[in-house]
Protein backbone atom coordinates (compact mmCIF):
# COMPACT_ATOMS: atom_id res chain seq x y z
CA UNK A 1 0.00 0.00 0.00
CA UNK A 2 1.28 3.68 -0.51
CA UNK A 3 -0.11 6.63 0.90
CA UNK A 4 0.64 9.46 -1.44
CA UNK A 5 0.05 13.28 -1.35
CA UNK A 6 -0.81 14.71 -4.37
CA UNK A 7 -1.37 18.48 -5.10
CA UNK A 8 -4.00 19.52 -6.38
CA UNK A 9 -4.80 23.34 -7.65
CA UNK A 10 -2.26 24.07 -5.39
CA UNK A 11 -3.91 21.70 -2.37
CA UNK A 12 -2.00 18.71 -0.88
CA UNK A 13 -4.46 15.89 -0.27
CA UNK A 14 -3.53 12.51 0.75
CA UNK A 15 -4.95 9.65 -1.31
CA UNK A 16 -4.83 5.60 -0.45
CA UNK A 17 -3.67 3.96 -3.46
CA UNK A 18 -2.68 0.03 -4.08
CA UNK A 19 0.47 0.54 -6.39
CA UNK A 20 3.19 -1.82 -7.60
CA UNK A 21 6.90 -1.25 -7.66
CA UNK A 22 7.10 0.25 -10.97
CA UNK A 23 3.97 2.88 -10.07
CA UNK A 24 6.02 3.60 -6.68
CA UNK A 25 9.13 4.57 -8.34
CA UNK A 26 7.16 6.84 -10.56
CA UNK A 27 6.18 8.42 -7.77
CA UNK A 28 9.27 8.63 -6.02
CA UNK A 29 10.94 10.38 -9.33
CA UNK A 30 8.32 12.77 -10.06
CA UNK A 31 9.07 14.11 -6.19
CA UNK A 32 6.15 12.76 -4.47
CA UNK A 33 6.04 11.79 -0.90
CA UNK A 34 4.93 8.98 -0.36
CA UNK A 35 4.79 6.26 2.89
CA UNK A 36 5.28 2.78 2.09
CA UNK A 37 3.39 -0.37 3.80
CA UNK A 38 3.86 -3.64 3.40
CA UNK A 39 5.47 -5.65 0.50
CA UNK A 40 6.28 -3.02 -1.09
CA UNK A 41 8.48 -0.81 2.08
CA UNK A 42 10.31 -4.45 2.30
CA UNK A 43 11.58 -4.06 -1.00
CA UNK A 44 12.32 -0.75 -0.77
CA UNK A 45 14.49 -1.03 2.15
CA UNK A 46 16.06 -4.72 1.35
CA UNK A 47 16.01 -4.62 -2.39
CA UNK A 48 18.70 -7.92 -1.56
CA UNK A 49 15.50 -10.11 -0.37
CA UNK A 50 13.57 -12.46 -2.04
CA UNK A 51 9.90 -11.68 -2.00
CA UNK A 52 7.64 -15.48 -0.64
CA UNK A 53 4.30 -15.07 -2.64
CA UNK A 54 1.79 -18.03 -2.32
CA UNK A 55 -0.65 -18.12 -5.20
CA UNK A 56 -3.31 -20.89 -4.07
CA UNK A 57 -6.29 -22.22 -5.93
CA UNK A 58 -9.38 -23.36 -4.93
CA UNK A 59 -10.01 -27.31 -6.45
CA UNK A 60 -13.69 -27.17 -6.88
CA UNK A 61 -14.98 -24.97 -9.63
CA UNK A 62 -11.20 -23.92 -10.14
CA UNK A 63 -9.00 -26.24 -10.98
CA UNK A 64 -11.21 -29.33 -11.45
CA UNK A 65 -13.20 -27.14 -14.07
CA UNK A 66 -10.61 -27.81 -16.88
CA UNK A 67 -7.51 -30.07 -16.45
CA UNK A 68 -5.62 -28.82 -19.27
CA UNK A 69 -6.57 -25.30 -18.59
CA UNK A 70 -4.91 -25.87 -15.22
CA UNK A 71 -1.71 -27.58 -16.17
CA UNK A 72 -1.02 -25.05 -18.61
CA UNK A 73 -1.77 -22.33 -15.88
CA UNK A 74 0.73 -24.36 -13.55
CA UNK A 75 2.94 -24.66 -16.71
CA UNK A 76 3.01 -20.59 -16.94
CA UNK A 77 3.72 -20.30 -13.72
CA UNK A 78 6.96 -22.45 -13.41
CA UNK A 79 8.12 -20.49 -16.62
CA UNK A 80 7.38 -17.35 -14.95
CA UNK A 81 9.06 -18.28 -11.69
CA UNK A 82 12.10 -18.28 -14.07
CA UNK A 83 12.06 -14.93 -15.00
CA UNK A 84 11.62 -13.45 -11.73
CA UNK A 85 14.78 -13.89 -9.33
CA UNK A 86 13.43 -11.34 -6.65
CA UNK A 87 10.21 -13.76 -6.27
CA UNK A 88 9.67 -17.15 -4.78
CA UNK A 89 6.43 -18.19 -5.77
CA UNK A 90 4.62 -20.98 -3.82
CA UNK A 91 1.78 -22.40 -6.01
CA UNK A 92 -0.62 -24.77 -4.38
CA UNK A 93 -3.78 -25.93 -3.66
CA UNK A 94 -6.14 -24.54 -1.15
CA UNK A 95 -9.41 -25.96 -0.97
CA UNK A 96 -12.56 -26.70 1.99
CA UNK A 97 -13.78 -30.10 0.73
CA UNK A 98 -16.28 -30.58 3.29
CA UNK A 99 -15.87 -33.64 5.31
CA UNK A 100 -17.42 -36.10 1.99
CA UNK A 101 -15.28 -34.66 -0.80
CA UNK A 102 -11.66 -34.84 0.71
CA UNK A 103 -10.57 -38.44 -0.52
CA UNK A 104 -11.90 -37.89 -4.07
CA UNK A 105 -10.27 -34.53 -4.07
CA UNK A 106 -7.01 -36.09 -2.97
CA UNK A 107 -7.38 -38.71 -5.82
CA UNK A 108 -8.14 -35.97 -8.43
CA UNK A 109 -5.15 -34.28 -7.89
CA UNK A 110 -3.05 -37.37 -7.65
CA UNK A 111 -4.02 -38.25 -10.53
CA UNK A 112 -4.20 -35.38 -12.80
CA UNK A 113 -2.55 -32.66 -10.83
CA UNK A 114 0.21 -34.86 -8.82
CA UNK A 115 2.99 -32.35 -8.68
CA UNK A 116 0.33 -29.68 -6.98
CA UNK A 117 1.28 -29.65 -3.00
CA UNK A 118 -2.60 -29.33 -0.97
CA UNK A 119 -3.82 -27.48 1.73
CA UNK A 120 -7.15 -28.39 3.69
CA UNK A 121 -9.16 -25.63 5.79
CA UNK A 122 -11.10 -26.84 8.07
CA UNK A 123 -14.26 -24.05 7.12
CA UNK A 124 -14.70 -22.08 4.21
CA UNK A 125 -14.67 -18.63 6.05
CA UNK A 126 -13.84 -17.39 9.33
CA UNK A 127 -11.05 -18.37 11.62
CA UNK A 128 -10.35 -21.23 9.98
CA UNK A 129 -11.36 -20.63 6.88
CA UNK A 130 -9.17 -19.71 3.30
CA UNK A 131 -8.44 -16.00 4.27
CA UNK A 132 -7.36 -16.84 7.22
CA UNK A 133 -5.31 -19.83 6.06
CA UNK A 134 -2.95 -17.41 3.74
CA UNK A 135 -2.88 -14.72 6.50
CA UNK A 136 -1.07 -16.71 9.23
CA UNK A 137 1.48 -17.38 6.58
CA UNK A 138 4.72 -16.07 6.33
CA UNK A 139 4.15 -14.89 2.67
CA UNK A 140 4.96 -11.15 1.64
CA UNK A 141 1.74 -12.03 -0.35
CA UNK A 142 -0.76 -13.86 -1.48
CA UNK A 143 -3.44 -14.09 -4.06
CA UNK A 144 -6.06 -16.68 -4.38
CA UNK A 145 -8.51 -17.55 -7.10
CA UNK A 146 -11.73 -19.25 -6.37
CA UNK A 147 -15.13 -19.33 -7.41
CA UNK A 148 -16.68 -18.17 -4.18
CA UNK A 149 -17.60 -14.45 -4.26
CA UNK A 150 -17.91 -14.17 -0.08
CA UNK A 151 -14.73 -16.03 -0.28
CA UNK A 152 -13.16 -13.23 -2.28
CA UNK A 153 -14.45 -10.90 -0.50
CA UNK A 154 -13.12 -12.29 3.23
CA UNK A 155 -10.07 -12.60 1.29
CA UNK A 156 -9.58 -8.60 -0.20
CA UNK A 157 -10.35 -7.56 3.33
CA UNK A 158 -6.72 -8.53 4.38
CA UNK A 159 -4.01 -5.73 3.10
CA UNK A 160 -1.44 -8.52 1.28
CA UNK A 161 -3.71 -10.80 0.10
CA UNK A 162 -5.77 -10.83 -3.45
CA UNK A 163 -8.52 -12.58 -4.27
CA UNK A 164 -9.57 -13.18 -8.10
CA UNK A 165 -12.87 -14.55 -8.76
CA UNK A 166 -13.37 -16.97 -11.13
CA UNK A 167 -16.81 -17.01 -12.67
CA UNK A 168 -18.37 -20.70 -12.92
CA UNK A 169 -18.67 -19.49 -16.82
CA UNK A 170 -15.14 -17.99 -17.10
CA UNK A 171 -12.19 -20.45 -17.84
CA UNK A 172 -9.20 -20.85 -16.03
CA UNK A 173 -6.22 -18.15 -17.91
CA UNK A 174 -4.53 -16.75 -15.23
CA UNK A 175 -4.09 -12.77 -17.21
CA UNK A 176 -5.36 -11.07 -13.86
CA UNK A 177 -2.80 -13.45 -11.85
CA UNK A 178 -0.62 -12.59 -13.98
CA UNK A 179 -0.73 -8.64 -14.16
CA UNK A 180 -0.95 -9.05 -10.06
CA UNK A 181 3.03 -10.94 -10.00
CA UNK A 182 3.59 -7.74 -12.90
CA UNK A 183 2.33 -5.27 -9.95
CA UNK A 184 4.89 -6.74 -7.33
Amino acid sequence: MLVMTKRQDGMEAEVEQYLGVKQVLRALKSGEKVELTGYLQLLLLHPERVLRIAVALDFHGVLDKDVQRSRDLLSRLERYQHTRSDLEIDVFCLSYPGTSREQSTRRFLADYLDSLRVVFTQKRKGPYGKAAYLASQDYTASCLIDDGEDIIDEVNRYRHLKGLLLWHSQPLIGEDLFAWLNSL
